[in-house]
């Protein structure tokens, strides 16, 4: 796939000659309705951040904050790999309901504050209020099928010498 800008019958799609005025975007996605609304989901997020951000697992003999298992997860003992990312996991896990409850209210005030401020969905809200007038959707779209197409594969092939490095059945 290109990731060059999409073309018109008469070239490439016309950037503007001067970016959007930020204010003019705050003005159209700052509706008064919203502004609860961001402040909660902005709460959630912190919620969040404070659930995943002090969990911890058992390993060893102590309890361990979950990115000093990484080392672990790259051994080339099956054993310890899989005994790391089974710690490592198991916190997730524990807070699965908690954590399900913050992104479904999430994804009510997202589509709430979408529609309030007149957009489709949340996506072309979250474009507007972060003043991104230099891409589009539809340009992410393209990178990320570029990647799939290109990272894709040589991830597989990684992973592949990696599983004969360490001697693994397929």
């Amino acid at each position: 796939p290109s990731l060059s800008r999409p073309h018109h019958q008469d070239g490439p799609a016309p950037m503007p000659d001067v970016a959007p005025d930020p204010a003019d975007l705050a003005d159209e996605t700052a509706e008064p309705d919203t502004a609860p609304l961001v402040a909660e989901a902005e709460g959630l997020a912190a919620k969040y951040q404070q659930v995943t951000g002090t969990m911890t697992a058992p390993w060893q003999g102590e309890q361990v904050p979950l990115p000093r298992l990484s080392p672990f997860l790259k051994s080339a003992d099956r054993g310890v790999r899989e005994a790391a990312w089974r710690a490592a996991t198991a916190p997730y896990v524990a807070a699965r309901d908690a954590l399900a409850t913050l992104f479904d209210r999430m994804v009510v005030l997202r589509n709430t504050m979408a529609s309030n401020a007149g957009f489709p969905d949340y996506r072309a809200y979250v474009f507007a209020a972060k003043c991104r007038f230099d891409y589009t959707p539809a340009d992410c779209e393209r990178l990320h099928d570029a990647i799939a197409e290109t990272v894709g594969p040589a991830l597989v092939r990684t992973l592949e010498a990696r599983r004969q490095r360490l001697g693994l059945q397929a």
